[in-house]
């Protein structure tokens, strides 16, 4: 497997950031943030937990509180469960600074393909579903199945990654149900230790773990982030702190830092394309001029075909004339035949009442051989005019 495994965890404090999440993972209202998204491959998209219906918030307040909401039930109590009124099953109050929800990134890091329009595929169908199925696997044995309420496939952008929303649900020294992202992520070490496991559990090369800067300031930490992708990122909000605005700016930042990364390798692969293409018409070209080898050489062998077709009509021109020939003869031998076997059948017939005639005295009656003397003057009666012979 090629490429390395790299996998994003952005905390989220607020319902707004849930739901703006949630607008953005499932296409929804027609939310397509950022340029990078392309309209015509959003019906390639794929929610592998959960549904696209899911309302993110809502899952996260029946995880916090332990119920389960009709419909109707939570149209009426949604307004009731903002943060500050948000309360566990035991009715301790959930803290203002506590993580609600995370949401992990994970790219995919294996070969893709770059068809004639620029579009981009895995190379290995079964290698990418491998990686959605031990990508999925990972996050809920990490977090626990129960607490990843919703994962989305995004085929539509620059490269294919997994968004999967998590609530940090576990217990407290009390056996109690609480909320503790920490439990599961901590800090900067836990950073690198979730790309660590991830890599692994995922079967490619370790990744860079996510940076974990401590900003002094709203400026300086726009300008780092704006520096590590070479990019313009979102302004700062009014009244917004560096925590938050890394926090809201950490997904589009996400974003930018891969472009850059496909972009690169997309330079890296174009230039192997060329290679391949030249390679190609090179290839080409030897087999069209093997094509017009060939093309001479079917032109030869059908001269030679059509000769030894006009040879064998010929032959068997031949063959039927002196069939013929042959015919010819048979008949001839057999009329002569004939003609002899009458003969004896007329002397057999006039021998009774008449002596042999026998003139050249070879012992052949002459009127089987064809001498004829009827006057008996010793001259051939063929050449004077015969009289009826019989009368």
């Amino acid at each position: 497997m090629g490429g390395t495994a790299s996998i994003r965890i952005v905390p989220i404090h607020s319902k707004t950031t849930i739901q703006r999440t949630e607008l953005h993972n499932e296409r929804k209202e027609g939310d397509l943030t950022g340029k990078h998204i392309d309209k015509n491959k959003i019906i390639h998209n794929k929610t592998l937990i959960g549904s696209a219906n899911d309302d993110f918030y809502r899952k996260v307040v029946e995880k916090i509180t332990e119920q389960e909401f009709t419909d109707d039930g939570w149209n009426i109590s949604e307004s009731a469960f903002n943060k500050e009124n948000l309360r566990f099953a035991n009715g301790r109050k959930v803290r203002s600074d506590a993580i609600l929800a995370a949401e992990a990134i994970a790219h995919y890091p294996g070969q893709m393909n770059i068809t004639e329009m620029g579009d981009r595929y895995p190379a290995n169908p079964d290698e990418f579903q491998k990686w959605q199925d031990n990508t999925i696997k990972f996050l809920q044995n990490k977090f626990g199945k129960e607490n990843v309420i919703n994962a989305v496939l995004h085929m539509d952008e620059s490269s294919p990654h997994i968004h999967a929303v998590v609530v940090p649900m576990c217990k407290n020294k009390n056996n109690e149900n609480t909320l503790k992202f920490c439990h599961y992520v901590d800090g900067k070490k836990g950073c690198a230790q979730l790309q660590t496991e991830y890599a692994k559990a995922v079967g490619y090369e370790r990744g860079v773990s996510q940076q974990n800067v401590n900003y002094q300031s709203i400026k300086q930490a726009r300008a780092i982030l704006t520096q590590s992708v070479g990019a313009e990122l979102p302004p700062v909000e009014k009244r917004e702190s560096a925590k938050e605005y890394r926090e809201r700016v950490n997904p589009e930042y996400e974003k930018v830092r891969v472009q850059r990364d496909v972009a690169t390798a997309d330079v890296k692969k174009y230039k192997n394309v060329q290679k391949q293409a030249a390679k190609k018409d090179q290839i080409i070209e030897s087999q069209k001029q093997q094509i017009d080898d060939l093309n001479k050489r079917l032109k030869i062998a059908e001269a030679e075909a059509l000769k030894y077709k006009e040879e064998k009509e010929m032959e068997k021109l031949g063959m039927m004339i002196s069939d013929n020939t042959q015919e010819e003869n048979e008949l001839y031998y057999r009329l002569q035949r004939n003609y002899i076997t009458l003969g004896e059948k007329y002397v057999m017939e006039h021998s009774k009442t008449q002596d042999i005639i026998d003139k050249d005295n070879d012992g052949v009656d002459d009127r089987i051989t064809g001498f004829r003397d009827e006057d008996h003057d010793g001259i051939d009666d063929r050449y004077e005019e015969p009289e009826d012979i019989g009368n």
